[in-house]
């Protein structure tokens, strides 16, 4: 939420910078990187639970290409038993 309203694929950098660090410190050699993670806080007391998932394929506007999928294996390699099909596709 920005300025009192909702706006759709807009994510502050303030969310994202801190995001990156936590992606790349959390890669499995082998094994890649999340490529989705949910962020919830509880609203009793604001304890905050976070998902991630290192298979999910990612639904982006504009949607990721093979470039990009070349790119995600080249930094966080994968096994092939630890690469989901969508990328294994996509290369």
């Amino acid at each position: 939420m920005r300025r009192g309203g909702w706006e759709d694929n807009i994510v502050p950098r303030e969310v994202v910078e801190p995001a990156v660090k936590v992606r790349i410190a959390m890669a499995r050699p082998g094994g890649g990187a999340w490529t989705r993670g949910v962020f919830t806080m509880n609203k009793q007391d604001y304890q905050l639970i976070s998902d991630f998932d290192y298979d999910h394929e990612p639904v982006l506007n504009p949607p990721y290409t093979a470039e990009d999928v070349a790119q995600e294996l080249e930094l966080f390699p994968r096994d092939p038993k630890a690469t989901p099909d969508w990328m294994k596709q996509s290369q």
